[in-house]
């Protein structure tokens, strides 16, 4: 060998064993071996032909991540065809679906089979019942649980003796048990955030969920539901992405539904955060469902879907979202509902609505579009900012079968209600005669900074409410606690306090700025 080639050979040889070794010592001689390729559904035996029922391959898949820590990748241009199972697909690593999209056909499933999610997006660490103490209980407000944790927890009280949310109206029911989510360090201490709201004369049970999994982010792909044909009834379907696991985010996933015809049952949402503390829905796409009717002993009684949902969890945001179909059609249900949550969020979105049914404890909704309604009920804080309403003659609504009730305080700043109704009112309440099993408020302080309607002729801080007197409302099954202050700055009309002929709001301070 020549003299010049023989030492280009022996460099090519050197730089060889360095990019071998390269991997295999840290700068401080730690061993760092090669990271592997992300696993496939392919390698699993998923055709994604569209065809081929893909979901025993997809679970193979993700079990096997899940086991060896390692991330999943689909096929860019695949198309998973998932029927019907009896079975969910556990996520615990980082997903990218890519390009791929998914088709979820319900056909064929049953009404029995209809509660298996497809996938769960879950904890590394199983939920944990705790054995809870003879005569324990807790009161509202109280600071610390007395009891001990390994780590910071998610804790779920109940007290079964109590019933709550007793709803009136057409959907009337009993009620739910007594119940809430509160965060607690090692020492029992219970954050701020998520304050004790209800006094437990008896605690009969308590969960614990872990939130302290490392993060995990799942994202891209494009879902299409179609949809079961199930007779119209309230037996909802699953079927979605759950997310039960605390720091996740959902990024740039699609969901569409297809295939609706004159009858189906409603489903619990395609994006669904159950037991969770901070999770965050950012850039997805969600797709209205079709109401249908359905006819209960109360009456005809609209049956329809939230395409996300929120049950149980703690700091859920959607963030940037938006919908696939018209947000002001109402023949398509509304997109958005929670039960027993806290501190949820909705920024820069464009939907047809943000619905908190069984109580919310502080919730923010800034820089979004709603097309038809914002209804809530609960207590603390709701901040609505640089939010438009774009039809309906009131800008938010407490939930009349829930009691009309907020406990605290509501700010709207910035907002635009576009409406074609003459009178409008920026918040809409109404007393009811009826037991909810709980004290009902209206806002203690409300506060409107520059709030506008669009083609209305007169506007009012408060809807009609009730003709009874004060005095009937204060002798009722509901005696409803007051507002004490209306703030009303930079007013682009002149708002009035209420559409009541009643004296129920006579005592009401109204400060104009």
């Amino acid at each position: 060998m020549k003299g010049r080639a023989k030492k280009l050979w022996i460099v090519a040889i050197c730089l060889l064993i360095a990019a071998s070794a390269a991997w295999a010592f840290s700068a401080c001689g730690e061993v760092t071996p090669p990271q592997p390729e992300a696993v496939r559904y392919a390698d699993f035996g998923a055709l994604g032909d569209g065809v081929t029922d893909d979901f025993a391959a997809i679970k193979s898949a993700h079990d096997y991540a899940n086991e060896k820590g390692l991330s999943v990748r689909a096929e860019d241009g695949a198309v998973y065809y998932i029927g019907a199972h009896t079975d969910t697909v556990k996520i615990k690593t980082d997903v990218d679906f890519g390009t791929a999209e998914f088709i979820i056909d319900d056909r064929d499933v049953t009404v029995d089979d209809r509660g298996w999610d497809i996938f769960e997006i879950a904890p590394d660490r199983a939920s944990r019942k705790i054995e809870v103490p003879e005569g324990y209980s807790l009161t509202a407000g109280q600071k610390n649980v007395g009891m001990t944790f390994a780590e910071p927890t998610l804790l779920y009280i109940v007290n079964s003796h109590k019933k709550d949310y007793i709803r009136y109206g057409l959907n009337e029911n009993s009620g739910s048990n007594r119940q809430e989510i509160i965060l607690v360090d090692e020492s029992g201490n219970v954050d701020a955030d998520t304050p004790i709201l209800w006094d437990y004369t008896q605690v009969t049970a308590m969960t614990a969920y872990s939130v302290t999994d490392a993060p995990i982010t799942v994202q891209g792909g494009t879902f299409t539901t179609i949809a079961n044909n199930a007779e119209i009834s309230a037996k909802y379907y699953a079927r979605g992405i759950n997310i039960t696991r605390s720091n996740t985010t959902l990024f740039n996933v699609a969901h569409h539904v297809t295939g609706e015809g004159d009858s189906g049952s409603p489903y619990t949402g395609f994006f669904s955060v159950s037991n969770a503390n901070n999770v965050l829905i950012d850039s997805c796409t969600l797709s209205g469902h079709k109401t249908y009717t359905n006819i209960k002993p109360t009456g005809a009684v609209s049956q329809g879907t939230y395409d996300t949902q929120a049950k149980r969890s703690n700091k859920v945001t959607w963030l940037n979202c938006d919908q696939a179909n018209d947000i002001t059609d109402k023949t398509y249900w509304g997109i958005m509902s929670s039960n027993f949550c806290k501190n949820l969020r909705m920024e820069g979105c464009y939907l047809s609505r943000f619905d908190a049914h069984q109580g919310v404890y502080n919730a923010t909704v800034v820089n979004s579009t709603l097309g038809q309604n914002l209804s809530i009920i609960g207590a603390g804080t709701l901040r609505l900012e640089k939010v438009t309403r774009l039809s309906g003659d009131h800008f938010m609504q407490l939930r009349q079968d829930y009691g009309s009730t907020w406990q605290g305080e509501v700010i709207m700043k910035d907002c635009t209600l576009k409406t074609t109704s003459r009178s409008c009112a920026a918040i809409k309440a109404d007393w009811t005669d009826w037991d909810f099993g709980y004290t009902c408020y209206l806002p203690k302080t409300v506060t409107l900074e520059n709030f506008v309607t669009e083609g209305a002729e007169e506007t009012y801080v408060f809807s009609k409410i009730t003709d009874e007197t004060a005095d009937r409302v204060r002798r009722s099954n509901n005696p409803y606690v007051t507002t004490e202050r209306v703030n009303i700055k930079r007013e682009a009309t002149n708002i009035k306090l209420t559409m009541c002929s009643s004296d129920l709001l006579d005592n009401v301070e109204v400060v104009r700025a």
